[in-house]
């Protein structure tokens, strides 16, 4: 594929480095309102039931609340907006470099029917998402895009006043490769790792088969319905590639072999082709840290399509 084909002209340069810097700016926008909003409020809860305060003065309070609100909803529309033209004008044309891409919305994602069937995550029921692409990668389909998983509880105090609070379960990248090839039984692999560096969490339980490979042991949670498929999965070389692989991801990995496809989730607790971290805000910096966010990814596929026993028939 011809790289020229899906970079941006030289004169669209400084337009995108405007909107990068735009989206930037009201990202942090974002990021402050909310924090503002809260304190704020909470404050002139706490002055007005201490002092006696004049009616012009509450009234100039909750104009400057309402003021920071309408900010708020107007950096979350320009967001959008920009993000829109960053997938559009920066993005896509990094996946056209890698895969062949039949469809991208950048505010879309896999549907949720999909993400449910494969089983990995447990007591989520919401679901959003963003950067969805579906094509191919090697001649092989894949699906992809960023999700967020979580669920609601309630929590109640000793008065048994209840509040509800957002409990994720998930949030990183979901990749599903269409191989074709059905094995026998569905394995899954769960990281023991779990959950990101701010909440890390380590799974004990036992798994259903175990392997000669100590570290895989250590590293993975194998769930298999059958010992013998499991073990015809699970090479002595293709253990070792996901062990090394995944070593070089900021994230743990889960994976899920049934009905052809894989399911590959990177907990990771961050979305892809986002500008945090990166801290010259250009085209040429942002087009860099991207094609880093796609490289784990497709290591992983590259090592699937090396396994003759999962890609090849016969």
């Amino acid at each position: 594929m011809n790289n020229n084909e899906n970079t941006p002209q030289t004169g669209n340069f400084q337009e995108l480095d405007k909107k990068l810097a735009c989206l930037r700016n009201w990202t942090l926008v974002k990021s402050l309102v909310g924090p503002v909003c809260i304190l704020g409020g909470f404050a002139m809860v706490a002055v007005f039931a201490v002092h006696e305060i004049w009616p012009a003065v509450i009234v100039s309070a909750v104009i400057a609340l309402a003021l920071l609100f309408g900010l708020g909803r107007t950096a979350l529309k320009q967001i959008e907006r920009l993000k829109s033209f960053m997938g559009n004008e920066l993005t896509l044309p990094i996946l056209k470099e890698i895969i062949d891409v039949k469809d991208y919305q950048p505010h879309g994602h896999i549907d949720s029917k999909i993400i449910n069937s494969a089983g990995l995550i447990g007591s989520w029921d919401k679901i959003s998402g963003s950067d969805y692409i579906e094509g191919s990668y090697k001649g092989v389909n894949i699906l992809f895009s960023d999700l967020c998983l979580w669920h609601t509880e309630t929590d109640t105090d000793s008065d048994g006043d209840e509040t509800e609070r957002d409990v994720i379960d998930f949030k990183g990248q979901w990749l599903i490769c269409d191989f074709g090839k059905e094995l026998s039984a569905t394995i899954k692999l769960i990281e023991r790792k779990g959950g990101t560096k701010l909440n890390r969490k380590h799974d004990l339980a036992k798994s259903s088969v175990e392997t000669e490979n100590i570290a895989f042991n250590k590293k993975f949670r194998i769930l298999a319905d059958d010992g013998h498929t499991a073990f015809y999965l699970l090479t002595p070389h293709f253990m070792e590639q996901l062990v090394a692989a995944d070593e070089t991801a900021d994230s743990s990995t889960l994976f899920c072999f049934m009905n052809g496809k894989v399911h590959i989730a990177l907990f990771s607790g961050r979305d892809s082709f986002e500008l945090k971290g990166i801290k010259r805000i250009d085209a040429d910096s942002v087009r860099q840290k991207f094609r880093g966010d796609l490289k784990y990814l497709t290591d992983i596929m590259d090592e699937l399509l090396r396994h003759d026993k999962l890609f090849k028939e016969g």
